[in-house]
């Protein structure tokens, strides 16, 4: 008995089917396919805990923030209250570093013992006084412009 049109291609397809399964066999050493293997999901960004911190300035006051140190309470001796450089004007500062710091200690080291004004001293004297010695005033010429003269005839290839 001979299979019908309808039933051959039935067949057909179900041998098409069946290399196709073949197939994803190969790629998978499993033999249910790759219907059962799902892709791993995508880590989300990590979130570092965070922790509230209380910050005591130098002043006394306070403010709580959010860091990931897990610290509660930082007390900070300096800060934009008393350093320096967030008040450049405070005299007392400059003082304090004048007469503390390097420049102090190395004003104290190479002071004179003398008077400040003394004529063997070539410091004691001021900057305007040794820049000045040669100095001799130049009279400036006017500039004379000098307009290029245009060309004659036409240069090139003869």
């Amino acid at each position: 008995m001979r299979p019908s049109p309808a039933s051959s291609k039935r067949m057909f397809g179900l041998l098409k089917a069946r290399r196709q399964t073949d197939l994803k066999h190969a790629m998978c050493p499993s033999k249910l396919g790759r219907t059962h293997v799902y892709k791993p999901k995508p880590l989300p960004p990590a979130q570092p805990p965070l922790f509230p911190q209380q910050v005591v300035l130098a002043d006394g006051s306070s403010f709580t923030h959010y860091t990931t140190s897990p610290r509660s309470v930082y007390k900070l001796t300096k800060d934009l209250s008393n350093h320096p450089l967030w008040y450049p004007n405070k005299v007392s500062s400059r003082d304090l570093q004048d007469e503390f710091g390097r420049i102090g200690r190395f004003k104290s080291k190479y002071a004179t013992t003398g008077s400040e004004n003394s004529e063997d001293d070539p410091f004691a004297s001021g900057i305007e006084d040794w820049m000045s010695e040669g100095a001799v005033e130049l009279k400036q010429k006017p500039k004379v412009v000098v307009e290029p003269k245009a060309p004659v005839g036409k240069k090139g290839k003869r």
